[in-house]
């Protein structure tokens, strides 16, 4: 059966990592529309553009003949997770919960901060925001475990993940560069006049 997998869980707990060993998937990422579409991490100013550009995307993916589409955005909320549990009822997809670690939690904060340097130096286009502890320790705050009776087909909680050094290290993706030639061409315009 087709399924729509919820990815859970605090920044820097894994949910991407997870998802890139799963090179079959669909994946539909509010933080792949921000980097790739708006070229920023994070920016309040731009959200509201990247909640519909999301939900638009997987509706169309989840309407698609794809086995898996899987959901990389945080989720901490149930009113979040309903809406994603009726999408899988409307589109006849077995709905999965896969919850990341989050403890201990001091570690994934400097995972989150090790992981925003790393964006920075390898995209040193991007806009990349701050992430301080405040905002991190307010996220953990409302965070709402899964329930059963919230409707998932299945609820798996992934072990902890391997540290390295204290840091997990985390796959850097790699931005692709336009040549000289592709920059001097000119656009074609969306709209003709």
């Amino acid at each position: 059966m087709r399924q729509l997998v919820v990815l859970v869980g605090m920044p820097g707990s894994g949910k991407t990592s997870f998802h890139h060993k799963k090179s079959d998937w669909v994946v539909v990422s509010k933080d792949v529309i921000r980097q790739s579409m708006f070229g920023r991490s994070f920016e309040p100013e731009f959200e509201d553009a990247v909640d519909r550009i999301f939900a638009a995307a997987l509706i169309e993916t989840a309407e698609s003949s794809a086995e898996v589409v899987c959901v990389d955005d945080l989720n901490l909320l149930r009113k979040e997770r309903r809406s994603y549990v009726e999408l899988g009822q409307l589109t006849e997809r077995e709905t999965v919960a896969v919850v990341m670690p989050y403890d201990p939690i001091d570690e994934l904060f400097q995972l989150v901060q090790f992981q925003l340097e790393e964006l920075k130096k390898s995209s040193p286009k991007m806009r990349v925001a701050n992430f301080p502890r405040d905002r991190f320790d307010a996220m953990l705050r409302c965070y709402e475990a899964v329930q059963p009776e919230e409707g998932f087909s299945r609820i798996m909680r992934e072990e902890k993940l391997p540290m390295v050094s204290g840091i997990t290290k985390p796959k850097i993706t790699i931005r692709r560069v336009r040549t000289k030639r592709e920059e001097k061409q000119n656009p074609i315009p969306l709209f003709a006049a």
